[in-house]
């Protein structure tokens, strides 16, 4: 986690690349949360929601020869992967990006999702795990991918939230707000950090 984001890392022996892609595809064609693109104009942020479509962003990535399945080397390299992937990707412009690492002979390949924030509660994330999970097991026994219905959309939840943004307790409280969020958080720690910022 950190950074606002969240990366669930699983590991997979017999799921290939295309049951990714498809799960994927059924996941954020159910869930428009997951197709929101977040963009600042003029120091204002305003989400647009694409429309839904094949999955074809996946980022596929092999671990290095020589490794040993359930190694320390295995665990190194596949948190080196994961780095290089995080840094590389914007979650404002893909709130959830996946990528399929490859292992070694007799090892498991790793399925790494890095959700954004906004669809990373704790709530949010069961119900994404359930549906690809769920998308997955369908896919592996040649099923069409069906998923439970959304009660209620990113979509709608946010026009709700924007209606309520202009009731006068918030317009008054409004000035407050933008000031608190423009302040920088100071935090201390010690001389040597355990993990990245």
């Amino acid at each position: 986690g950190g950074g606002g984001r969240r990366v669930v890392l699983v590991g997979c022996s017999d799921v290939g690349a295309v049951a990714v892609r498809g799960a994927r595809s059924a996941a954020s064609g159910l869930h428009d949360a997951l197709r929101v693109h977040m963009v600042e104009r003029s120091g204002t942020w305003s989400q647009h929601i694409v429309d839904a479509g094949e999955f074809t962003e996946l980022v596929a990535a092999q671990l290095p020869e020589g490794v040993a399945a359930g190694s320390p080397q295995e665990r190194e390299a596949v948190q080196s992967l994961l780095d290089e992937q995080v840094r590389e990707h914007q979650l404002l412009s893909s709130p959830l990006t996946a990528t399929f690492i490859r292992g070694v002979a007799g090892g498991p390949s790793y399925l790494a999702l890095s959700v954004h924030g906004i669809a990373s509660d704790d709530v949010s994330r069961d119900v994404l795990l359930t549906d690809i999970f769920t998308a997955f097991s369908q896919r592996m026994a040649g099923e069409e991918i069906i998923l439970a219905p959304v009660a209620t959309s990113w979509r709608e939840w946010s026009q709700r939230c924007a209606g309520l943004a202009t009731h006068p307790a918030v317009l008054e409280s409004r000035d407050y707000w933008l000031e608190t969020a423009s302040k920088s958080t100071l935090s201390i720690v010690g001389q040597e950090a355990a993990q990245p910022p």
